[in-house]
């Protein structure tokens, strides 16, 4: 069920900032490479996702391997 909702998650923002990844492969495609700022700029109208914290997360401690 997790694994199937970060897949819809991850679907979903692809199809509605496909546009914006589009442009970055024009760029690339014309530059074949892509710089911290440039790609910051090209991706300028995505909006950051908020930090989500898990229950599973809350409950266990972090692997310290």
């Amino acid at each position: 069920m997790l694994i199937e909702r970060g897949h819809d998650e991850a679907w979903y923002i692809l199809v509605k900032h496909r546009d914006v990844l589009d442009e970055l492969v024009l760029r690339l495609f014309d530059k074949e490479t892509v710089g911290k700022e440039e790609l910051a700029e090209i991706f300028t109208s995505v909006p950051k996702r908020p930090v989500r914290v898990f229950e599973s997360a809350r409950r266990r401690p972090a692997w310290a391997g």
